[in-house]
């Protein structure tokens, strides 16, 4: 996502930035189930590369971390895009070109370390989006884990298991949370000082 936002900020109103904008609203239109049912028809069952459903190693899993990331990768190359316009027409950024150094370096050392916060903080988010998001998933591919685990709590009206779930996620979006501002400090030296 961050590789595709940044090209279509450097390059405005091109073809890579009308396809990058193109994916990025095709992957946050698409609803989560579709996709993982797409991607279970095409890469399992037509093309049998992959495993239907449950745990059979590493390539099980696949699937539903493609079907999971698809609406984060859709949001994080749209901001990219947006926070990268706005730092490159900076003049930091049009001092650094003028002091002769690479395109790159500007890019990557100066432009996306300041876009870096934002970023940071929709990938922190996305982390509670995803935890959410992995009761559907792991019902469509049959994996057993705790989002799975709170669907039949829930069905089966097993109100301390559903508690139990619940304190966890919020455990983990609180852990999330931490590791985000944990984050801020090493992208941004100004917030250690504070």
């Amino acid at each position: 996502a961050l590789p595709l936002g940044i090209l279509a900020a450097t390059r405005p109103g091109s073809v890579w930035d009308a396809l990058a904008q193109g994916v990025a609203l095709l992957a946050q239109a698409l609803p989560a189930y579709w996709v993982g049912l797409v991607l279970i028809i095409v890469l399992s069952v037509r093309l049998d590369l992959l495993p239907v459903a449950g745990r059979s190693g590493w390539t099980s899993l696949v699937m539903p971390m493609l079907t999971l990331a698809m609406g984060a990768l859709g949001r994080l190359t749209q901001l990219t895009r947006s926070v990268m316009l706005a730092e490159l027409r900076q003049d930091y950024v049009r001092t650094a070109h003028g002091k002769g150094l690479a395109v790159p370096a500007v890019y990557y050392r100066h432009a996306l370390r300041n876009a870096a916060i934002p970023l940071v903080t929709l990938i922190g988010v996305n982390f509670g989006y995803m935890l959410g998001g992995s009761v559907l998933i792991e019902s469509v591919f049959s994996w057993p884990g705790v989002g799975r685990l709170a669907a039949q709590a829930v069905f089966q009206r097993d109100f301390p298991l559903v508690q139990a779930v619940a304190f966890f996620a919020s455990l983990v979006v609180v852990g999330v949370n931490l590791g985000t501002d944990l984050v801020y400090g090493l992208v941004n030296p100004q917030v250690r000082r504070r």
